[in-house]
């Protein structure tokens, strides 16, 4: 029995660590060891996180040459910014060199394993207001619903998508 009351509070302790972890942390844990290895000029730790596909794709060869010329021009990663997720696999990090910013762009798999790599010009972020301010004329008359849509994430699931944020799903009911 006291086992199984052992068993249960490391159960609840690691759902309560899955609670508070948010999206992007997964691939922050990524690209900070990626970081570390590019900077290193570790060029096979680099590809520990790689999918097959990606690795297949992106050889150890070829991984030298593209960060040794990145390095070359902008010198090596000073800091990662906060990242931008983008549901559901992907996140942009900016990342301050030396001598300039890129934006990494990171897909990831269901096992975290990177199956996407861009070292991108960096973009900053647009502003968005808090709140929507167009006013909206519908293409259709009668009676409707909003099926998704509002201010928050769990209102609505464009929350995070910086082009979508303030959409709204509407259903049109069918008097027929």
């Amino acid at each position: 029995m006291k086992r199984l009351g052992i068993l249960l509070v490391v159960a609840l302790a690691g759902a309560s660590v899955l609670a508070d972890s948010k999206p992007i942390d997964r691939f922050k844990i990524v690209a900070d060891r990626m970081v570390v290895a590019i900077n290193a000029a570790d060029y096979d730790a680099v590809g520990q996180d790689f999918g097959k596909v990606m690795a297949d794709a992106f050889p150890q060869a070829k991984r030298a040459e593209i960060f040794k010329g990145i390095a070359a021009q902008y010198g090596k990663i000073r800091k990662l910014d906060t990242g931008r997720y983008t549901p559901p696999h992907t996140a942009i990090f900016p990342a301050r060199h030396e001598r300039g910013v890129l934006d990494i762009k990171i897909v990831l798999d269901q096992q975290d394993k990177i199956i996407g790599l861009w070292f991108l010009p960096h973009t900053a972020d647009i502003p968005t207001p808090k709140k929507h301010q167009t006013k909206l004329s519908l293409p259709f008359e009668g009676e409707w619903h909003v099926y998704w849509g509002g201010d928050t994430k769990q209102l609505n699931q464009h929350h995070d998508t910086a082009n979508q944020r303030f959409a709204f799903d509407l259903l049109v009911v069918d008097a027929a």
